[in-house]
């Protein structure tokens, strides 16, 4: 059986790459990382608690598709009096709908006074293990951006987040490991 838990060396990577102090060494680490998704629950976990003076705010954010996939006359062919072929029209617009919706999740992690400060974020699209990015050879990632940015500040990143309808930070791209059904056996 796998250990699912925390480890030592995944959360010391963690720790690592919020205490350097030079942007391009964020950088240089990221392209050599990977975050397994316990450890960052466990990184999350503690700073909630208040280890290194963190704070941790979370932010789940769906945007929606176009209105093209969802207006009520494209809808029309669930009614009671549809067509199979209106039927099946209307099918595939929802499953449409699913998979063109963007569902972003942030984690902002700062000290009180927001002059130093990290930012996780991701994409369900991002996770998956076909990834849209190719310098991961497709392999699920997530964003990251901090104080180290010199044209943002925790303010700015997290009201981008939660009003932009697209968003860039410049972030590094960091490998990430979804936590997988077998390793739970």
């Amino acid at each position: 059986m796998t250990n699912t838990g925390i480890s030592d060396e995944g959360l010391a990577d963690l720790l690592q790459l919020i205490a350097f102090e030079k942007k391009r060494d964020v950088q240089t680490f990221a392209k050599t990382l990977t975050i397994r998704f316990e450890d960052f629950a466990g990184l999350a976990l503690a700073l909630e608690d208040g280890l290194l003076g963190y704070y941790h705010r979370m932010r789940r954010r769906e945007l929606p598709p176009p209105k093209h996939l969802v207006s009520p006359e494209k809808l029309a062919g669930f009614s009671s009096d549809a067509s199979p072929d209106e039927l099946r029209a209307s099918a595939r617009r929802v499953s449409q709908f699913f998979k063109e919706r963007k569902v972003w999740y942030g984690h902002m992690f700062s000290n009180a006074d927001l002059s130093v400060w990290h930012f996780f974020y991701f994409s369900e699209q991002d996770t998956q293990p076909i990834s849209h990015w190719k310098a991961t050879d497709g392999h699920p990632h997530m964003h990251f951006v901090n104080h180290l940015w010199p044209k943002h500040s925790a303010q700015s990143v997290w009201e981008a987040f939660n009003t932009e309808p697209s968003f860039t930070f410049g972030a590094v791209h960091i490998r990430f490991q979804q936590l997988e059904q077998e390793r739970l056996v």
